[in-house]
């Protein structure tokens, strides 16, 4: 019984690291985004079919820090906001400049881009923010060269934990529970009548008597 826990546990530590490798890593970065300042642009340079990734957390464990979920919206403010169906204080994007219409980000989101584009990341207030502090957002830009590349290589990897993991447990089932040794020992078992019918069917040795005839002292002798 331990030796199948402790197998069945390598056997999820195993396929843990194995998918945490097979993650695609892209183009990461990291920034601040303070509650002082409405809009930050990124700098990066988006081109159509780029797949993003964005995660963002409080900078501090405070309860008045910026929540990128955003905080209980007040109905008398909300139409004010740059978007209106979020709440005050949540992360937002705009992809086409200060102009463009936000879309909620919050905690975390993934974007396909459809055509060129600049992120610009802002909180959603109008006034005087509601919080205090900044928060933490990871940006992953996978572009759209390496995207189908990564997704066709997260499927053969896929495929292959699939195997090595069959494989595995095929041998410790056959080790803790002798599985597979009879066909194995069938094939050496020798069949009735192979081997002895062999033998049997092997021409006799035919003995030849000398025709040379025998010493004459020999012979007074017998």
């Amino acid at each position: 019984m331990y030796r199948t826990s402790m197998f069945l546990l390598a056997l999820a530590t195993f396929a843990s690291q194995a998918m945490a490798q097979s993650s695609p890593t892209g183009n990461e970065i990291t920034i601040q985004l303070s509650s002082a300042k409405p809009w930050v642009d990124t700098g990066l340079d988006l081109h159509s079919g780029d797949l993003l990734k964005i995660t963002a957390s409080p900078a501090s464990p405070a309860s008045s820090a910026c929540n990128p979920a955003g905080s209980s919206p007040a109905p008398a403010t909300t139409d004010a906001l740059p978007l209106p169906t979020a709440a005050p204080g949540a992360l937002i994007a705009r992809l086409h400049g200060q102009t463009s219409t936000p879309v909620l980000i919050g905690s975390g989101r993934e974007l396909k881009i459809e055509e060129p584009s600049l992120l610009l990341l802002g909180m959603n207030f109008s006034g005087k923010p509601s919080c205090d502090g900044a928060m933490v957002v990871k940006i992953q830009n996978t572009p759209a060269a390496s995207a189908g590349k990564e997704t066709a290589q997260q499927v053969s990897r896929g495929q292959q934990l699939k195997s090595q993991l069959g494989t595995a447990a095929q041998v410790f089932m056959q080790g803790q529970f002798g599985l597979g040794k009879n066909e194995s020992g069938g094939s050496s078992a020798v069949t009735p009548g192979s081997s002895a019918a062999t033998k049997s069917t092997e021409p006799a040795t035919v003995l030849k008597t000398s025709e040379a005839p025998l010493d004459a002292d020999l012979r007074k002798k017998i």
